[in-house]
């Protein structure tokens, strides 16, 4: 941030401030507004009024840097409460000579985990109907009609059911001595409608400052309460522009406007041209949001065909066609893939939701699957590509190209974990229709949709199961479907867990046994995502994966993989898991017996069920723990790493994504400083992880010859399975 300097005019503004101190903040004030007015509309328009009068205040106060932030905030802070006043809200205004810009408006995100932590348990002690109706309406944002069909009641009954659940949680969160007992009709539409409009992101028409009865003041507070669990509903794209223009026309120095007309004429003309010659690079949606123009687009489309062709190139430049695909697809899950060209020429692969198959005529046999977890998903498909960009940290456009004729735009995506790349979006259809991959061990992958049309439904024929005559049907799971836990029990030689009650939103779909491996599944459901809980005899040692984060489960150490990178133990079979990065596991090992929670729900859902199918508690790793302090630091060189993470990237020392591995080098070159030869003096036996939240990773040396006990490892650069792991510190042996 920069900081403000008084200019000779009291009146006269840097323009160039004002656009700096935007830039730099903006999503932090609008953040902290939101959270406390808990809609859109309100949230821009006080954000706006903020910049304006912290401006104005700046012209004669000086700033610093480190201070605008709290200062923002402070000023936020006042505006909301003039405007609460003036609703009738009794409150202290705040002095903005008298504040110190450190203390004001004090650390949002402890306070917010804090009230996250209470409400969360306030929400705990509504009744299961109550709390689905809460979590719908005010989380969710679903409609009294919607809840209503979601959960098969009448509309009626829903207004009273969330009438009920709001006036216990008002009871919990803000404990009052006033008796509640004036249950009205009127009241049940009042709250409903104040719900409606937040979830609508506009002003409410009445709030808890403007109605005058005492018990909708608390229902309107609790409601806002419950909100503060979701994210903030970020305003449409270009309002960071448009906050610099307003605040920029507010501040105009009036006193040089005549003076410098012409000035500002020939200014405003060429930022016209400007405007006027970049309006399709920067705005190339006519100022919409690119990802939410494609999320729009893709809402219109029921199923459709296209012809995928895989193209391969290396850091020479030198390409190769790896495949080419026929592809049906729908909303439902549901696709049809054939091999035109490539390795998997004539194969054939379906899910038509019920099971799925793939046929291979070389073979002159049909395998069968699964159809969940699904480990075969077709590259690029349109759905998840969309929602992926948007769930990025970051999407801007990086040119304009044609593609089979079609005129498309370039956009540049920055995933959450993983490398940047780029997708082409048809400007006609405002669909993507071209990826291309970051480097991987220096090879780039481009997928082009050389054809994309669009229809009602995929033809029932491609869907319907049917195997060629004198092919060989081969069960790859030979999974069988048993009607009850005795049935299980009998196939599977064990007696499976009984559920407790499922967490909210979960049903069970099926129970099955794979009787070849003695594996009992059991198939869940939640708001059209899908998980499985697994349990097996322990057949080897457990051995996390080295690139998984390490939790607990009842006191077991459990592996845990969100997204799954490697299939171990009880997922090594049948179904190759491995590299689907929709999915996330949960897998321990416990009296004799091996356990896994897959799915593509949430790593929180997943969690949840696994206490809910095992009556265990499951352990989250907590990252950085005062616990995990090594007694010598290692120093290290953050441009270093970065480097050697881009050598990773393109294919060299793969070793440094595994932290046992790397432990092992450092231990043994701290032992034999003039090089390594083999595995080195202590093998990778005697090193055993204790500790990975994914960030933080501990590694423990079992050896007596070791003169490092444990070694502490950090993902410096990047923060998922892609990230490589460096030393920061060890305990030296017998210290301890």
């Amino acid at each position: 941030m920069v900081g403000f300097k008084n200019s000779q005019n009291p009146d006269d503004v840097d323009p160039g401030f004002i656009e700096s101190i935007c830039q730099s903040t903006w999503k932090t004030i609008y953040r902290f507004i939101y959270y406390r007015v808990q809609n859109r509309e309100e949230a821009k328009e006080l954000t706006q009024e903020t910049y304006v009068k912290a401006i104005r205040f700046m012209q004669t106060k000086n700033v610093r840097p480190e201070k605008q932030i709290p200062f923002l905030k402070t000023v936020a802070l006042n505006l909301m409460r003039d405007q609460w006043r003036k609703q009738k809200l009794r409150g202290k205004n705040i002095g903005i000579d008298a504040i110190n810009p450190s203390e004001a408006a004090v650390a949002d995100a402890s306070e917010r985990s804090a009230r996250r932590l209470v409400i969360e348990q306030a929400l705990d002690q509504l009744k299961k109907e109550e709390r689905m109706v809460v979590e719908l309406r005010i989380l969710k944002g679903y409609s009294v009609a919607e809840t209503a069909e979601i959960l098969n009641k009448q509309e009626g009954n829903i207004r009273v059911i969330q009438h009920r659940a709001l006036q216990k949680l008002a009871e919990i969160l803000k404990p009052k001595t006033e008796s509640w007992g004036k249950p009205m009709v009127s009241s049940e539409e009042r709250l409903s409608d104040f719900i409606d409009r937040l979830n609508e992101e506009r002003k409410p028409a009445e709030n808890e400052y403007t109605t005058e009865s005492e018990e909708l003041k608390d229902l309107f507070s609790a409601v806002k309460l419950v909100r503060t669990l979701k994210e903030p509903a970020m305003p449409e794209a270009g309002f960071e522009r448009r906050l610099i223009g307003y605040v920029t026309e507010k501040l105009a120095p009036k006193s040089r406007k005549n003076m410098k007309s012409r000035m500002r004429m020939a200014v405003l003309a060429a930022a016209a041209a400007l405007l006027f010659l970049t309006a399709g690079i920067l705005f190339p949606f006519k100022e919409k949001n690119m990802v939410s123009a494609m999320a729009e687009a893709y809402q219109d489309i029921k199923a459709y065909r296209g012809i995928l062709e895989i193209k391969s190139a290396n850091s020479a430049g030198e390409t190769v066609t790896q495949a080419k695909l026929e592809v049906w697809a729908d909303k439902k899950g549901r696709y049809y893939v054939k091999g035109l060209e490539g390795a998997n020429a004539n194969i054939i692969t379906v899910n038509n939701g019920k099971r799925k198959w793939q046929i291979r005529p070389d073979q002159k046999r049909i395998y069968l699957f699964s159809p969940f977890p699904d480990s075969y998903r077709f590259i690029f498909e349109i759905g998840k590509e969309i929602d992926e960009a948007e769930n990025a940290l970051d999407v801007r456009r990086a040119g304009e190209a044609k593609i089979h004729g079609r005129t498309a735009e370039v956009l540049e995506v920055t995933p959450r974990s993983g490398l940047p790349y780029k997708i082409w979006v048809d400007k006609k259809t405002k669909l993507p229709v071209q990826k291309e991959t970051a480097a991987q061990n220096a090879v780039r992958y481009t997928v082009t949709y050389a054809e994309l049309d669009f229809y009602d439904a995929i033809p029932e024929d491609l869907l319907a199961y049917q195997a060629p005559a004198a092919y060989e049907a081969v069960d790859e799971d030979a999974e069988l479907a048993v009607n009850d836990w005795k049935e299980a029990a009998s196939v599977a030689g064990f007696a499976p867990p009984l559920p407790g009650a499922l967490p909210e939103g979960f049903m069970q779909e099926g129970i099955a046994v794979v009787p070849e491996r003695k594996l009992l599944k059991i198939y869940y459901a939640k708001d059209g995502k899908k998980a499985a809980f697994i349990q097996g005899k322990v057949e080897r040692k457990f051995t996390p994966s080295p690139s998984a984060m390490l939790g607990e489960v009842d006191g077991s150490v459990a592996e845990i993989q969100s997204p799954l990178y490697e299939a171990e133990g009880i997922l090594s079979g049948g179904n190759v898991y491995a590299g689907n990065t929709d999915l996330r596991s949960i897998r321990w090992q416990k009296d004799g017996f091996e356990y896994a929670v897959i799915g593509n729900v949430s790593l929180e859902d997943l969690g949840t069920l696994t206490e809910a199918v095992t009556g265990w508690k499951f352990f989250m790793p907590v990252a950085e723990g005062k616990t995990w302090e090594p007694q010598v630091k290692v120093p290290y060189d953050l441009k270093i790493e970065e480097n050697t993470q881009k050598g990773v990237d393109a294919g060299s020392m793969p070793w440094k994504l595994d932290p046992v591995y790397t432990a092992q080098v450092f231990v043994n070159l701290e032992i034999s400083p003039e090089g390594i030869s083999g595995d080195g003096p202590i093998g990778i036996e005697d090193f055993k992880m204790i500790h990975n939240d994914g960030k933080l990773a501990v590694v423990s040396v079992l050896s007596d010859k070791s003169p490092i006990e444990k070694v502490y490892l950090k993902r410096l650069v990047r923060q998922d399975p892609t990230g490589i792991w460096t030393v920061v510190g060890y305990d030296p042996a017998g210290k301890n």
